[in-house]
């Protein structure tokens, strides 16, 4: 990364010590658009004044921050409904979408402040709420899914075909789960050298199913 394109902030001691392991539980954006909330680094004022100042130099235009007050939502309440962990994309009209877990629909005070935000002077177009209970549950959540890449038309008929998520590669996928992974993982079975095995062939199985080369043998025999 080059310095003059590179800032560092620390995270607010009260953001730790509320469960924020990383800053993408506390923090999001997309393009010109951050959404953050108050608690979410140390002296937030100044840090946000020189995101602002280099997003200006680097990108040419304003930085619109979207800073969410402890008074409006508790970071507690931020980060036990994961209101940061989402996806901000723009659609094809143009528009904002924020997506993320059904947790912020289900929280009164979450979901209050999110319908606030979509309202006509807000920064988001349309709320999509997605089940990621599961995801949820193991410590993961809609930010484990948050990196994309734009592509022009050109870009994407030059990459693997075999990456690109349709219901072909959904059933292809669904087969290797249900065939390779195991439904429960007990303590004990991480003594049983098979394991590392069943890991091994499931990898190979969804590198397979990707169209990709195999991981443990470059030549692809």
């Amino acid at each position: 990364l080059e310095p003059e394109n590179t800032v560092f902030f620390r995270q607010a001691p009260q953001a730790i010590d509320a469960g924020v392991f990383h800053n993408d539980v506390i923090a999001s954006g997309n393009r010109d658009l951050l959404f953050v909330h108050e608690d979410a680094l140390l002296d937030q004022a100044r840090s946000l004044d020189v995101l602002r100042e280099r997003f200006t130099r680097r990108c040419g235009g304003e930085l619109r921050v979207v800073e969410v007050s402890r008074d409006a939502l508790p970071i507690e309440h931020a980060v036990d409904t994961y209101l940061f962990n989402c996806q901000i994309v723009e659609v094809a009209d143009g528009g904002t979408a924020w997506i993320g877990p059904v947790e912020c629909r289900d929280h009164p005070g979450t979901a209050a402040l999110l319908d606030e935000l979509a309202g006509a002077k807000g920064p988001f177009d349309s709320l999509h709420y997605v089940d990621l209970r599961e995801s949820m549950l193991n410590g993961g959540g809609p930010a484990c899914l948050r990196l994309r890449v734009v592509m022009d038309e050109a870009q994407r008929a030059a990459s693997h075909a075999g990456v690109f998520f349709d219901d072909s590669l959904h059933r292809r996928l669904v087969e290797v789960i249900e065939r390779h992974y195991r439904e429960t993982l007990d303590p004990a079975d991480l003594a049983d050298p098979g394991l590392i095995d069943e890991a091994r062939a499931a990898l190979e199985a969804v590198t397979e199913a990707l169209g990709l080369q195999s991981l443990y043998d470059p030549a692809g025999a």
